[in-house]
């Protein structure tokens, strides 16, 4: 057997990656803990955006992430179907980018998701992108401004007071969205569709005066049965990454967010 280099080695390690993956042109090395570090941050989001594409080309598609900070690779995590576990991670987070893929959903893929967005807000991750197996992106940034009152405070209390603040954003992306989705439903029933949302995703960016009015009223059969129908009907025909991307093109810029999306199925 020839001699393994240090690089193939690092790279085997780490993530077992075909060598073919790794493009040593663009590659600085590979420090001593596994981060792999790029000559350029451009380099290093094309190689994520290749695993992450990857895992949805597979013929059991699945959620591959990439946590990136500049030029560098911090981890890459495998998921399943709908989900990565990042919570080995959380510590890596903040002011990183990530990366990810979303497997389609009947046939079609979601943008940016506000399941996405409250991972987002609550790591304090910088950039946030979701592509489909295509290698379009759909793409989140935080843009957040500071309140005059909290900038004039010290910063050790700053540092105390964004991350409440966050949790502020994060709640009003709870209730505007789903003040959207429940739009689909009959009028008499949005207000319970928007309270039962409210019950799924949960605290601390569920309101609770909203789910305890729901304890009040809740969906008759009837109107459950018309819950599951529609919601069945949405993720076959479309219809739910639509409502996800006008969700954020309306409350983006309110949520102190750029969004952007080249998705075909969105754009055209």
């Amino acid at each position: 057997m020839g001699k393994t280099s240090i690089l193939e080695t690092g790279i085997s390690l780490l993530w077992k990656a075909p060598k073919g993956n790794i493009n040593p042109k663009t590659l600085g090395w590979v420090r001593p803990d596994g981060v792999i570090n790029f000559q350029t941050a451009s380099a290093a989001e094309n190689y994520a955006k290749n695993r992450c594409v990857s895992a949805l080309r597979t013929t059991k598609p699945f959620e591959r992430g990439v946590l990136l900070r500049d030029n560098q690779v911090i981890a890459e995590i495998n998921g399943d179907f709908t989900k990565i576990d990042m919570t080995p991670y959380s510590d890596k987070m903040i002011g990183a980018t990530f990366l990810h893929g979303h497997p389609k959903l009947n046939g079609h893929t979601l943008p940016v998701s506000l399941a996405d967005y409250l991972v987002m807000v609550s790591q304090q991750i910088k950039k946030i992108v979701a592509f489909n197996e295509k290698g379009e992106h759909s793409t989140l940034i935080q843009n957040p401004q500071k309140s005059l009152f909290i900038r004039l405070l010290p910063k050790k209390w700053q540092k105390k007071l964004i991350p409440l603040e966050q949790i502020g954003m994060g709640s009003i992306a709870t209730s505007e969205y789903a003040k959207e989705y429940a739009k689909m439903f009959p009028k008499k029933m949005q207000k319970k569709v928007e309270q039962a949302l409210h019950t799924q995703i949960g605290t601390p960016y569920g309101s609770r005066s909203k789910i305890s009015e729901f304890e009040k009223s809740k969906l008759t059969i009837d109107e459950f049965n018309t819950l599951n129908t529609v919601e069945e009907q949405v993720k076959k025909d479309g219809t739910l990454a639509r409502i996800i991307h006008d969700f954020w093109g309306k409350v983006a810029k309110k949520l102190e967010c750029t969004y952007e999306t080249n998705f075909t199925d969105l754009t055209r």
